[in-house]
């Protein structure tokens, strides 16, 4: 009986030894990575990711699990995503400027400080669209009526405290426009509202409407310079408005995940980022594409977060 008791727990140490030893070998990803969007589908977060998805089997060995956490123009989500075990198989997409703008404003309880930053893969500037049957099928008319009548027109911007919100903010101190502004939960949803004329126009990201962009009168376009693929859309420094702005996309985790699975992350999203083929999905998508390594992005997202700040605070004030 003693050397069958001995056997049983030679056999247990040794099956258990060699459990340990899987594990400490085994590489990451060994599932899918949940990646936690705070809109809802349909917008430019959730293309873009599904975009990245494309290319994740291949490269992670697993498709990503997509989850909609939308609320609150992405706060819901973004500190949902804090929140989460800090193990590499739960990340996410922020915004900025919504990230720095909604802890600003009390609207999200996260700081930049919760979070290990993947990649930051996207930039893009903003547009100022009417549905294509609209009379206002040029700024000079819209701003026209706008001012006729303040508070008489509506516009659509996909979520608050957030890059559009900020564009026509700025827009709306230097014309005094007086829209009446309705906002959604992602560009899906403001998307819908646009082209069932619900709303007379809207300040959005390329990435969403440029499936609809046949259906859509472009007026304007936040970027420095004309954007290639719309030639005749002024900037609004064009047309006399000195704003600029952008929206900046970033892949992100919640802090404190073990180095090597952050570095297995970073390199997976930069080997799939730097594939020509996604590039070029990317560039039919007309996604304003850029790359900063996680490790560099902690710090320019401290640089940029100053810059929005102070605007944000002129513009409250």
């Amino acid at each position: 009986m003693k050397y069958f008791n001995n056997a049983i727990l030679a056999l247990v140490v040794g099956v258990g030894t060699a459990a340990l030893a899987q594990t400490a070998s085994a590489e990451f990803p060994e599932k899918s990575i949940t990646v936690m969007l705070p809109f809802g589908p349909g917008g430019g977060t959730d293309m873009l990711t599904r975009s990245f998805d494309l290319f994740a089997n291949d490269v992670f060995g697993h498709n990503f699990t997509i989850e909609y956490r939308p609320g609150g123009g992405s706060a819901v989500g973004t500190t949902a995503l804090a929140r989460e075990e800090a193990n590499g198989y739960t990340i996410g997409m922020g915004s900025l400027p919504h990230m720095y703008l909604q802890p600003a404003a009390g609207a999200g309880e996260y700081t930049l400080d919760d979070f290990d930053f993947i990649a930051l893969i996207a930039r893009e500037p903003q547009l100022l669209v009417t549905p294509l049957d609209s009379p206002y099928d040029s700024y000079d008319k819209l701003k026209a009526a706008a001012q006729e009548n303040p508070g008489s027109l509506t516009l659509g911007i996909p979520s608050p405290l957030s890059e559009t919100w900020l564009a026509y903010e700025r827009i709306d101190a230097v014309e005094d426009l007086g829209f009446t502004v309705i906002t959604y939960q992602g560009g899906g949803q403001m998307n819908a509202a646009l082209l069932g004329n619900q709303v007379d126009a809207a300040v959005t990201n390329i990435g969403p409407v440029y499936g609809e962009i046949e259906n859509l009168n472009v007026l304007a376009v936040t970027s420095e310079e004309k954007v290639s693929f719309l030639p005749d859309v002024p900037t609004f420094r064009e047309l006399g408005v000195d704003v600029v702005t952008s929206v900046e996309r970033v892949f992100m985790a919640p802090k404190g995940v073990p180095e090597e699975n952050l570095e297995a992350l970073r390199a997976g999203f930069s080997e799939i980022w730097h594939n020509p083929e996604f590039q070029e999905r990317m560039a039919e998508l007309r996604f304003g594409m850029a790359w900063i390594d996680g490790a560099e992005v902690r710090d320019y997202l401290a640089g940029q977060r100053e810059i929005i700040l102070d605007i944000y605070e002129a513009t409250e004030n």
